[in-house]
């Protein structure tokens, strides 16, 4: 192909690097075809129209990119994790401390904290049970699926308590710090728990 026939270079590598490897021949065959034929009438309108094509595929093309690495499935996994911790936190933990503290025999502060975080690591470990079915392949060992799948989850739970400490203003730092760390211990205790029960039941 001349170079007045190739379409523009940094398209077709967007389309080449955003495209998953199952469509990304049959993509860049139809763009580059179309090309050729605009191009044989007019160069200039046959690389504006490759690249408005390109620009109009970008969002699909993101999809499916996003898609194939995996990167939906932890955005859907994370969110719903978070949710899950956040409703029992308020739901039950957070009502567990609030009854406790209203009986007229109420226990020590230090206690009422105790039972809080016994009660928030219980609700933690259940969303840490819910992603390891959610996500663990049998194919991989415990160690791979944590490093693989509920360590990036992690990661993105820890991240998004940290970002409402930080808008919230609430608590102090020692709080949110205690309530971080619990929550990922929480979450692979309750994993592997999740797996050992898959492993044991074949």
């Amino acid at each position: 192909m001349s170079q007045r026939r190739k379409p523009p270079i940094l398209a077709e590598a967007i389309v080449r690097w955003l495209a998953t490897p199952e469509h990304r021949d049959a993509l860049l065959g139809d763009l580059n075809e179309e090309f050729a034929l605009n191009a044989a009438r007019n160069r200039r309108y046959a690389a504006r129209a490759y690249w408005s094509q390109t620009l109009r595929s970008l969002p699909h093309l993101a999809l499916w990119r996003w898609n194939a690495s995996g990167w939906l499935a932890f955005t859907v996994v994370t969110s719903l994790a978070v949710g899950l911790i956040y409703v029992w936190d308020l739901a039950i933990a957070r009502r567990t401390a609030m009854w406790l503290a209203a009986r007229p025999d109420a226990p020590a502060l230090t206690t009422i904290r105790i039972a809080y975080f016994a009660v928030q690591a219980a609700g933690t470990a259940l969303a840490g049970a819910a992603i390891a079915r959610w996500t663990f392949r049998s194919a991989d060992s415990l160690t791979g699926n944590v490093v693989k799948r509920l360590l990036p989850i992690s990661a993105g739970i820890a991240a998004t308590l940290l970002a409402i400490a930080l808008v919230s203003g609430g608590g102090p730092l020692r709080y949110w710090t205690l309530k971080i760390l619990l929550t990922v211990v929480a979450l692979f205790v309750g994993a592997a728990v999740s797996w050992r029960l898959r492993i044991s039941s074949r």
